[in-house]
């Protein structure tokens, strides 16, 4: 592909789905939203655990399976992440520029408890306890490298806020390869919208550039001391398409077998109460959906990767 500019398009979507009639009925009214400066969430350094989940290797002609490669030495070199914040009016986000990590999500319309206007839901988290995490990247079908979820990016500024008369909000997140390949990774936010559009934009060294995109959902077994034991909701991951239509696939079905399925046009999610976080991969490519269990973590991964 020489210099030629290629995009590679698919969305993340917190559909941090309210389904609104049982929220009403065990938690009240829905709080007013505070201004921005009012919401406070502190990203604490010691409780983050670094996100070195297996990266799968890139779609092939020949390749039916999804597997775990290795996390290359030039990832492992000690540089320095930072923590990007975004606000919108509906949601207080964390970044983690390694690997453009979603890794905390605070919904600022919903309380933990009516009545309680300081403590707002933090769906996502990347603390050691019920760690949860959105990761993303790239990897390469030939030779070469591709920023993975392991990867380092480098960012312009470490907070974003939408402002008054601002619908839109994009977090660019800049990586450069040995072979000169230029990738920009883009997260988009938009004004009263949970849905979280993620770009690769790439711009292909000498060598031109071929590859997959995958995104994943990262989390261990949630503790929850809050859940009333005479409600039952299903907390576990999820798949969907036309075809198959909606498949459970819990913690104890992750830890016990690795999901492989190969779709077209569907989505992943992780459910927990009355919210979930999803990736909705590109429509337009078949999508390899893949599940794995990292037992020395207690992490269950649940993702899915493109076709090249």
């Amino acid at each position: 592909m020489g210099n030629q500019r290629i995009l590679l398009y698919f969305t993340l979507f917190f559909i941090i789905y309210m389904i609104w009639a049982q929220w009403q009925m065990q938690y009240g009214e829905q709080a007013q939203a505070p201004a921005p400066d009012e919401t406070q969430s502190e990203f604490v350094a010691s409780d983050k655990q670094p996100a070195t989940e297996g990266i799968p290797q890139a779609d092939t002609a020949s390749d039916s399976s999804i597997k775990s490669a290795a996390i290359p030495a030039t990832e492992k070199a000690a540089v320095q992440d930072q923590t990007i914040r975004v606000i919108t009016d509906v949601l207080d986000i964390e970044i983690d520029t390694r690997g453009g990590t979603v890794s905390k999500s605070l919904l600022r319309d919903y309380l933990v408890e009516a009545g309680n206007e300081e403590e707002k839901v933090l769906l996502l988290n990347d603390a050691a306890i019920n760690y949860y995490v959105a990761q993303s990247g790239l990897v390469s079908s030939v030779s070469g490298t591709a920023p993975s979820h392991n990867t380092v990016y480098r960012s312009e500024n470490s907070e974003y806020r939408l402002a008054e008369g601002q619908d839109t909000i994009e977090v660019p997140l800049y990586w450069q390869s040995p072979n000169g390949d230029q990738i920009v990774k883009t997260l988009v936010f938009k004004r009263s919208d949970y849905v979280v559009d993620v770009l690769y934009n790439i711009t292909a060294g000498d060598k031109g550039w071929t590859g997959s995109d995958y995104m994943q959902i990262v989390r261990s077994r949630p503790v929850d001391n809050n859940q009333n034991a005479f409600i039952y909701t299903y907390t576990g991951g999820v798949v969907y398409n036309d075809e198959i239509k909606y498949e459970k696939y819990d913690f104890d079905d992750i830890a016990e077998k690795n999901l492989n399925y190969q779709l077209e046009a569907g989505w992943l999610a992780m459910i927990q109460h009355y919210f979930l976080v999803a990736w909705v991969p590109d429509a337009d490519k078949n999508s390899l959906y893949y599940s794995r269990y990292n037992s020395n973590k207690d992490h269950y991964t649940l993702g899915a990767r493109t076709s090249a």
